[in-house]
């Protein structure tokens, strides 16, 4: 039987590195010379102090929050939230995950609140921070052809997510109003022990015994 607790803490561990690596370049990426654009926290410091549902709850809301300013960096205008996936690619499968439901509750960008949905790819040299609207990204996964790549895992947790190759998704993601740039990171690859490839232009969407095509086509 597989340790599901060590492998979640791991998993936990990899997605707070990664969170790290990238506040700073979003810092960087959303100021302008008008704009300041500054880190406050993550989701588990605001919520230290809640307990059961509650504690879950904020933490499904958001990863990051940032304050936006003018120049002056006194008012803060509004605030800014991001929900970050940061994913250990395969590149034998070819395939981006986004989740849909786990354990019946809308999870991924589906559970967030949060503003813009980011999706980085450390394993890549190039073209490998997938930037976009939260909202815009739902839309683009509701529509009928990625219905095709809904699928759910077999394991305890029956999380329903789409599983969908890298090149088929690019263009449309793009279309949708999301942004591909470029960000590296060797500090959390190397904490890890993890390597990068160059981009490949491999198409598989994948499904082994452990992962079966969602017969049933959902009703959104």
């Amino acid at each position: 039987m597989k340790n599901r607790s060590g492998q979640f803490n791991k998993d936990l561990e990899w997605g707070k590195g990664g969170e790290n690596e990238l506040w700073p370049w979003l810092e960087r990426f959303f100021s302008t010379s008008t704009r300041i654009v500054a880190y406050w926290y993550d989701s588990d410091y605001e919520a230290r102090n809640l307990k059961g549902t509650s504690y879950k709850s904020k933490l499904k809301e958001y990863d990051l929050k940032f304050g936006v300013y003018k120049e002056s960096k006194i008012f803060c205008e509004k605030e800014l939230t991001f929900e970050i996936k940061t994913d250990k690619y395969d590149r034998n499968t070819g395939n981006l995950i986004f989740e849909h439901k786990d354990k019946g509750y809308e999870s991924g960008p589906f559970g967030s609140s949060a503003d813009y949905f980011i999706y980085w790819l450390p394993k890549f040299t190039s073209d490998n921070l997938y930037l976009i609207k939260r909202d815009k990204l739902i839309e683009l996964l509701k529509r009928e052809e990625y219905k095709n790549y809904l699928t759910y895992g077999v394991d305890v947790d029956k999380t329903q997510m789409f599983v969908i190759p890298k090149v088929d998704f690019n263009n449309e993601f793009i279309k949708a109003g999301g942004k591909i740039e470029s960000f590296n990171s060797e500090r959390l690859l190397n904490d890890f022990g993890i390597s990068q490839f160059k981009i490949d232009n491999k198409r598989t969407n994948y499904y082994s015994d452990e992962i079966k095509k969602y017969e049933d086509p959902f009703k959104f």
